[in-house]
């Protein structure tokens, strides 16, 4: 469930909003995403929904020291629950999602 949202323009995009400057096709790809975030229940529901859309963000202040055979980045997200979302058109969707809620998303400018 869509708890928080980070920016008042993401929240009016979100409430149905027309914003000023956007291209229409990122606003569907955001209302889209925001649904999908809003519908999941649980991390697996959002990996279900958007393959490898979905990164796990590592927080790299936590120290990771095992490295047998577990994954830093998986590890790390598991710990503070942070997540990205590839919205598509050079823009991501970045949230933490605790026991089904997704608290403070924030739209960035997403650059390779």
């Amino acid at each position: 469930m869509l708890k928080t949202v980070a920016t008042p323009s993401l929240r009016a995009i979100w409430l149905g909003r027309q914003p000023r400057r956007m291209h229409s096709r990122l606003l569907l790809a955001l209302r889209r995403d925001l649904s999908i975030i809003h519908a999941a229940v649980s991390i697996d529901d959002l990996a279900l929904a958007c393959g490898d859309r979905l990164e796990p963000l590592a927080d790299e202040s936590i120290p990771f020291d095992d490295p047998a055979g577990v994954d830093a980045a998986e590890h790390a997200a598991g710990e503070t629950g942070m997540y990205s979302l590839d919205v598509g058109y050079g823009w991501r969707l970045h949230f933490q999602f605790h026991d089904g809620e997704a608290h403070g998303v924030r739209l960035e400018e997403h650059s390779r």
